[in-house]
């Protein structure tokens, strides 16, 4: 090993994103490493600890990992969140367009405050020259917002994930 070691440049992301029309602004980044960076965005009408709508931009560096292993981090993190059933439904499918793209869609419920929360949430995992680009939509429903949710999510879902597929790639850089 030399005297000097390449440090780390955290990639640059967009402070607001659009998906299917709704603008979404930055609401968090982090980065519990060197290699990944997670920003969180939500519509400027949303309530943070409360949001119906969420994207969630990730960006991996790391060489070698794979869309199908980012992929298998997501549901184990989420179904730790999960209640009800024993399993969460999702999901997981490869993009037909020889892109490399996956997608992983699942939906869980969990309580917030006491109150029933449900979730669908579509991720869309795609090779770029800095690695890997996460593009995560979520929708939320809330206490007796559920049944309508769940009821109009089996004719949103294709729809909503044909969207997710045709959104232009975030610029990121590294």
């Amino acid at each position: 090993m030399g005297l000097f070691r390449r440090r780390a440049v955290a990639p640059t992301a967009p402070p607001e994103l659009e998906l299917d029309g709704v603008r979404y602004r930055q609401h968090h980044a982090s980065s519990p490493d060197p290699e990944n960076f997670f920003h969180l965005y939500l519509p400027s009408e949303e309530d943070p600890t409360r949001f119906r709508r969420r994207v969630q931009l990730d960006v991996h560096t790391t060489r070698g990992l794979t869309p199908a292993t980012v992929l298998g981090h997501w549901l184990p993190v989420h179904a730790a969140r999960h209640v009800g059933p024993a399993e969460m439904n999702h999901a997981a499918f490869t993009a037909n367009d020889g892109s490399g793209e996956y997608v992983l869609d699942f939906l869980l419920n969990h309580h917030e405050a006491g109150v029933d929360a449900w979730e669908w949430n579509a991720v869309r995992v795609i090779p770029h020259r800095v690695g890997l680009v996460v593009l995560a939509w979520t929708h939320r429903a809330y206490g007796d917002e559920v049944d309508q949710f769940l009821a109009g999510l089996g004719d949103q879902r294709p729809v909503l994930l044909e969207r997710l597929m045709a959104a232009p790639v975030p610029e990121v850089t590294a």
